[in-house]
């Protein structure tokens, strides 16, 4: 898998969540691994909560350690708590998933990635990634539950990424690719929608 990511070109966030509290298992991931070259960063936390973060903490700090040239990164979802998150990963990503059925509440978007841009900034301008959402919460249910949920469009999902660029955000991680695999369809349709938005974003990186 490896190889032919480096092969295409592409960079892996490798997860390390499913052995975060394993320093041994840490270690041998990150010492077999480190070298590899479509390593990008270390996924290391998901959505924990901040009293762990003495934990969190003694992760960043192994990993920084076995490898200083890759960064690790870790998505939280709660805006209020951000500045408690201060040195638990390189990079942090902030994930909040607005759209359902009759619902599109990017205000609370954007009040909230206001509060994460504040945080980190208060907190020594850490970096931060979106996790703008790409999922419909339904798919993959039953028909009785898809009722209560739906896609965001490819507009709605372009305002997501741009309201996260204007608070801050320099790197955005679309939740998610699987998401589209699981309600026949949805793939052919939402593929070359997301793409689409990735390729704006990118016109507008400096």
């Amino acid at each position: 898998v490896f190889n032919e990511f480096e092969k295409r070109g592409k960079k892996i966030i490798y997860s390390l969540d499913y052995i975060r509290d394993q320093p041994e298992a840490l270690t041998r991931a990150v010492t077999a691994l480190h070298d590899t070259p479509a390593i990008l960063a270390w996924y290391v936390a998901d959505e924990q909560p901040p009293d762990q973060r003495p934990e969190m903490m003694n992760r960043k700090a192994l990993i920084n350690r076995l490898d200083p040239k890759h960064p690790t990164f870790a998505v939280y979802n709660q805006a209020n708590a951000m500045p408690q998150y201060g040195g638990t990963c390189d990079i942090y990503g902030f994930d909040l998933y607005p759209i359902r059925k009759g619902t599109t509440d990017i205000l609370s978007y954007d009040l909230s990635y206001r509060q994460v841009a504040e945080a980190l900034g208060s907190s020594g301008g850490m970096l931060l990634w979106a996790v703008p959402q790409w999922l419909n919460w339904s798919a993959g249910t039953t028909p009785g539950q898809r009722q209560f949920s739906r896609w965001p469009t490819e507009h709605e999902t372009l305002t997501m990424a741009l309201v996260s660029a204007l608070h801050g955000a320099r790197g955005f991680i679309f939740y998610s690719y699987f998401d589209m695999l699981l309600e026949p369809g949805d793939y052919k349709k939402k593929w070359p929608e997301i793409c689409r938005v990735a390729e704006s974003l990118n016109e507008l990186a400096p």
